[in-house]
C-alpha cells in the first residue's frame, strides 16, 4: 500500500492532502497576519503606530501609501477568495466577522485549516496563505526613509525595488537592478488611477492640508440651502460610511493651480515694490 504523502513538504502524512506541521505553520501565519493589518494599514497611510497611539509621520510624503495599498489589496483578494471556495466546498455556512476585511478572513480561515487539509486544493491554499504572509510582512518591515517602487523586471526576478527621496537611482532588494527612480515612482502612481481616496488619506500621502483639500469641495449654500457656487474638487464615489471619495489627479491639479497663484503674486508683488523704489 503507498503511504500518503504531504502535497506541501512531501512528508508521510495518515490522512489529508498536507500534513499537520504544514497546516499549523499556515495556522500561525494567518494569526501573524490578522495581527499586522493595523501596522500596515499605517504604512498605507503615511503614519506609524507607537504603542495604542497612531499619529500622522512627520517630513516629505510619498508613493509608499500605494505601494503598501497595492499589496493590501492583493491579500484581501486572496483571502476572500479562499474563504468563499471553503466556506462552499466544506459546506461552512458562518461568514467572516468583523470590521476589517482581512483580519476576519484570516481569522475565519485559521479556524478551519483543519478542514483545509483535507480539501483537494489543500496546497494551492496554503502556498498563498504564505504569499499573503510574506506580502504583510514586507508593508510593515519597510525600513523608513525608502520609497517603495514596484517588483522588478516585470516579475522575471520578483524582488521590490526601493528608493530614498533625492536620489536618482532605485534598486531591487534582491538581483540589485539598478532602476531610474523617477520613472518607478511614475508607473507606481499609475496604481491610484482612477481609484477614489479620502481627503485624509491623499493629504497624509502628498503632504497637502485636509483643510485646503476639503475647502475646494465645500459647496457653498444660500440661506434656503441653494448652492450658489459650485466646489472645485467634486467626490466621484463615496465609501461605505458615505464618506466622499477624491480623484489624486483633481487634488494635484488643484494644488498645483493654487501653486501657481502664489508665484504669481509673489512676482506681482516683487515687481510693484521694484517700480516704487524706481
Amino acid at each position: 500500500m503507498t503511504a500518503n504523502t504531504c502535497a506541501v513538504c512531501g512528508r508521510p502524512t495518515p490522512d489529508g492532502v498536507v500534513c499537520v506541521t504544514e497546516t499549523e505553520r499556515a495556522r500561525q501565519q494567518l494569526a501573524e497576519i490578522a495581527e499586522t493589518v493595523e501596522a500596515a494599514r499605517a504604512v498605507m497611510y503615511r503614519q506609524t503606530s507607537t504603542g495604542d497611539t497612531i499619529h500622522s509621520t512627520p517630513g516629505p510624503r510619498d508613493l509608499l501609501d500605494y505601494g503598501a495599498g497595492a499589496r493590501l489589496d492583493a491579500v484581501q483578494t486572496a483571502l476572500t477568495g479562499w474563504v468563499r471556495a471553503v466556506a462552499e466546498d466544506a459546506k461552512v455556512k458562518s461568514a467572516p466577522k468583523g470590521d476589517d476585511l482581512i483580519t476576519a478572513c484570516a481569522q475565519w480561515l485559521a479556524g478551519r485549516v483543519e478542514t483545509i487539509r483535507h480539501l483537494e486544493y489543500a496546497a494551492e491554499v496554503l502556498r498563498e496563505i504564505g504569499d499573503c504572509w510574506h506580502a504583510m510582512r514586507s508593508v510593515v518591515a519597510t525600513p523608513a526613509g525608502r520609497l517603495y517602487l514596484g517588483v522588478c523586471g516585470d516579475g522575471i526576478c520578483g524582488g521590490d525595488v526601493f528608493g530614498k527621496p533625492g536620489r536618482a537611482a532605485a534598486y531591487c532588494n534582491q538581483c540589485g537592478a539598478v532602476y531610474d527612480q523617477d520613472e518607478r515612482r511614475v508607473q507606481v502612481a499609475t496604481l491610484v488611477d482612477g481609484r477614489g481616496f479620502r481627503a485624509s488619506v491623499i493629504a497624509h500621502a502628498y503632504g497637502i492640508p485636509v483643510d485646503t483639500i476639503r475647502g475646494w469641495a465645500w459647496v457653498r449654500r444660500d440661506n434656503n440651502g441653494v448652492p450658489v457656487r459650485e466646489p472645485k474638487l467634486k467626490p466621484v464615489d463615496r465609501d461605505e460610511r458615505n464618506r466622499p471619495l477624491y480623484l489624486v489627479a483633481d487634488v494635484l491639479a488643484l494644488h498645483e493651480q493654487a501653486r501657481q497663484r502664489r508665484e504669481q503674486r509673489t512676482a506681482q508683488a516683487a515687481g510693484m515694490g521694484a517700480s516704487t523704489r524706481g
